[in-house]
């Protein structure tokens, strides 16, 4: 499965096999395995970490690769392996170890090094040589897709991400890698046809997975989804009532087209399920202000003035923005959520509410 591994064993073992076209396979299994006896010796004398996983790393590498010469045939066509037992009841205690030396270079933040390391033990876990073993494929080939993915290296990672599906303890996590591989190549429509066809799959497998969710929102929410956007987001609404999400999304969509009376009505039933939403929060008082820039817009116009009601309207909707923009700022004071300040200033401003106004003045100057 991973030929690509044994290929790179082969250019580091072959150094003892030197004339290894003139070899047969016997000969080179059997070179090969003394090579493995020579790396043990050397291994059970190394005493600092980083030389230890080194050895460790040419051992492992070294008795895959004698393993994949033995299974070979002789020229009678004949398969008779003669080191595989010796190997695998010698190896079989030092393989977790291949685990230890990823997290060693991975805690080092060498990532690359880290990869290969757990991908190595995904050799050795695949391999025939340690079929037999209990082992932790799907968490090591969940890691492996993780740093793949870090380094941008998708194909690697989507790859490494399909061992660990195999696994139902790290499935839905892997799952995730895919997609997230799947979105950071969207090239052409067929690839976000796609994409959306498999994130539509996962989320009605697991529809309380938020981050398939929110992967839907992100989608839906690129310009040209507007449609599809409200019609997902009914779909939801009517699938589960609760879920505040959707709530959410169908609010968003009604703020599009400026419906702001519906939109108001979305976001206090996410708002009714989870007290503290923030992004409901914060759109309920951006409706508002929305609500009172339209009403002061209109009176403006007015040619026969502005009565003591219409006033009183306009500081309603205002009044009710601060609430809800305040409530935003009291759970998250640091706008590492959503910039809250830009529109809180405005309502202060509005209301003539100079000293919290000027208050703010700073967090506006940073932006």
């Amino acid at each position: 499965m991973y030929r690509t591994v044994l290929l790179f064993v082969l250019a580091l073992c072959f150094a003892t096999v030197s004339q290894g076209k003139d070899l047969s396979n016997r000969e080179k299994a059997k070179a090969l395995d003394k090579q493995v006896d020579v790396l043990f010796e050397k291994l059970y004398t190394t005493s600092d970490s980083a030389s230890y996983y080194d050895m460790l790393s040419k051992l492992v590498k070294c008795a895959l690769m004698c393993d994949y010469y033995d299974r070979m045939p002789d020229s009678k066509g004949r398969v008779r392996t003669k080191y595989r037992e010796k190997n695998k009841q010698r190896l079989a205690p030092i393989i977790p170890k291949v685990i230890d030396a990823g997290m060693y270079e991975y805690r080092l933040r060498k990532n690359k090094e880290a990869m290969d390391n757990f991908v190595m033990y995904i050799e050795c876990c695949t391999s025939s040589l340690f079929q037999d073993q209990a082992n932790q494929l799907g968490q090591m080939a969940y890691y492996a897709s993780l740093l793949a993915y870090g380094m941008k290296e998708y194909h690697k990672a989507e790859q490494y991400a399909d061992v660990a599906l195999k696994d139902d303890a790290y499935a839905k996590d892997a799952a995730e890698v895919k997609l997230l591989c799947m979105k950071s190549q969207l090239k052409e429509e067929a690839d976000s046809t796609k994409y959306l066809i498999a994130l539509l799959e996962l989320h009605d497998k697991a529809p309380e997975n938020e981050v398939y969710f929110k992967l839907l929102m992100d989608y839906f929410s690129s310009p040209g989804h507007d449609v599809e956007m409200r019609q997902f987001a009914q779909d939801e609404v009517r699938k589960d009532t609760t879920n505040k999400l959707a709530w959410a999304l169908l609010g968003e969509t009604q703020m599009r087209i400026r419906n702001w009376d519906e939109a108001v009505k979305c976001f206090e039933r996410s708002v009714a399920i989870d007290n503290d939403f923030v992004e409901a929060l914060f759109n309920l008082g951006v409706c508002y202000c929305s609500m009172a820039a339209e009403c002061k817009e209109k009176l403006e116009a007015q040619a026969d003035g502005v009565d003591e009601k219409e006033k009183q309207d306009l500081t309603t909707l205002l009044e009710k923005a601060k609430i809800y923009l305040e409530n935003v700022k009291a759970i998250d004071p640091e706008q590492e959520l959503v910039a809250w300040a830009p529109p809180l200033y405005q309502v202060y401003s509005a209301l003539e509410l100079k000293e919290k106004a000027l208050m703010l003045k700073p967090m506006l100057d940073k932006e």
